[in-house]
């Protein structure tokens, strides 16, 4: 299976730490307050995700035919991730297997081939998680948070609008009993 997009040399492990740093740095997403802390706390988080580290990159392309190797190079990202301390992302996962962004959203819209897309689409949902729990513990602004959530992993907000079938103005009066109300309530002075 040939790649889609342009794709850039693949990343090893040094240029994806590195990346991973100037990442942090840039970035309006990480706080810039107690920055040791959240580096501590941000490692963990991605360590959690990470099940073990593979042998180090190689600057070959991965084919997505392949997907015991982009599981094998998706474990090597994370472990990138989890030592730079930064949020990983499916643009940072593309740029370290030497793929486009776009090369990885097509093999996930097109479900080809099918394996290597459920891992993808795992990988996403994984980073989404990694990063709500990171805004949850407020070590990342909450608001950029919630902007990528929405633009990059495909969150939304819902409104539930109730449709009520009742009269604005109230229940419809019987005009009968309103002529009796009325002409009862009518003072006569003569």
């Amino acid at each position: 299976m040939t790649n889609h997009g342009k794709n850039t040399p693949a990343q090893d492990m040094g240029e994806m730490i590195e990346s991973g740093r100037q990442q942090r740095q840039t970035s309006k997403l990480y706080k810039a307050q107690s920055a040791e802390f959240s580096e501590m706390r941000i490692s963990e988080l991605v360590s959690r995700t990470a099940a073990e580290l593979s042998e180090a990159a190689t600057k070959e392309p991965v084919s997505l035919a392949s997907t015991d190797e982009v599981k094998r190079r998706t474990v090597l990202y994370l472990k990138a991730c989890e030592t730079a301390a930064c949020f990983p992302s499916v643009s940072g996962l593309a740029r370290s297997m030497g793929l486009s962004r776009q090369a990885l959203y097509d093999c996930i819209w097109r479900h080809s081939p099918a394996s290597t897309a459920q891992w993808l689409v795992l990988c996403q949902d994984a980073f989404s998680d990694i990063l709500a729990d990171a805004a949850l513990k407020n070590d990342c602004n909450g608001i950029v948070s919630i902007f990528l959530q929405k633009a990059v992993y495909g969150l939304r907000e819902s409104v539930e609008i109730i449709a009520r079938t009742e009269e604005p103005l109230g229940e419809e009066i019987d005009m009968t009993a309103l002529e009796a109300r009325i002409t009862g309530s009518i003072v006569d002075d003569e």
